[in-house]
């Protein structure tokens, strides 16, 4: 917005911005579910935390199991190839997946 006595940019009003739900959407799944503390800017989660279904569970250890049982951190590409083969896997990013694994490898070296 431009004012026209001025010719200068006017920024928006702050409380418009936060009251607006609809521009506040997630940075990594475009998803419009914040917590509270992120939707006022108070840091925190970009995202509301999705825990793994079932389904999608299996799917990961269906093709990852080898790298978790030996705490190895999957590859891009590997995580990649799992979600194009594994429809269940399509709400999850590869970043997920691979986070999935290494927290599962992480867990099961642990329990040794």
């Amino acid at each position: 917005m431009v004012d026209m006595d001025t010719g200068r940019k006017q920024l928006p009003n702050i409380p418009t911005l936060q009251g607006n739900e609809a521009m506040l959407a997630c940075a990594t799944t475009g998803s419009r579910h914040l917590s509270k503390s992120a939707a006022q800017g108070y840091g925190g989660r970009r995202c509301l935390k999705r825990p793994w279904s079932q389904d999608e569970v299996e799917a990961v250890m269906r093709h990852m199991r080898p790298l978790i049982e030996n705490a190895v951190t999957a590859t891009s590409e590997e995580c990649l190839q799992t979600k194009q083969k594994e429809p269940a896997l399509e709400s999850r990013s590869v970043q997920n997946i691979r986070d999935f694994v290494r927290n599962r490898g992480l867990a099961f070296k642990n329990q040794k």
